[in-house]
């Protein structure tokens, strides 16, 4: 089975663990980890493991973030943005919050400048400081 080798996976049930590799291949999820080779790990217990493979809110997190995956995908920031989306958090939690902020940030984002989204740094309109999606 191919793994994803960002993740170190804190369960003895081997079947869980394949079912939650599985559950990225599957879904087409497959573009987060292109760089994983340079990111650090990504712990994942047991039960993060269940609730991804039992559909719970971390999989629609997961879901959610699938089509921004292969969305302006030309955008010359994309590559270090993906590897950010791994290579920053080191739980399996802080990973999808960082997902969910990226999908909240691209709600947010009018639609003539969608295809920055890559461009992680951005301003809010509330003052002239850039804030990072992920803080």
């Amino acid at each position: 089975m191919n793994e994803f080798f960002v993740f170190d996976t804190k369960s003895t049930n081997q079947e869980l663990t394949e079912r939650f590799h599985r559950f990225f291949k599957i879904n087409g999820l497959d573009p987060l980890f292109t760089r994983e080779h340079q990111s650090s790990h990504i712990t994942v217990s047991d039960l993060e493991m269940r609730s991804l493979v039992n559909t719970g809110k971390t999989a629609q997190a997961l879901l959610d973030v699938k089509d921004l995956l292969t969305m302006y995908t030309e955008n010359k920031r994309y590559d270090s943005a993906v590897l950010r989306l791994i290579d920053e958090p080191s739980s399996f939690t802080k990973f999808i919050n960082n997902l969910r902020r990226l999908n909240r940030y691209y709600s947010m984002i009018e639609p003539k400048f969608k295809e920055n989204i890559w461009n992680i740094v951005y301003y809010d309109g509330t003052n002239d400081n850039p804030s990072n999606v992920f803080s």
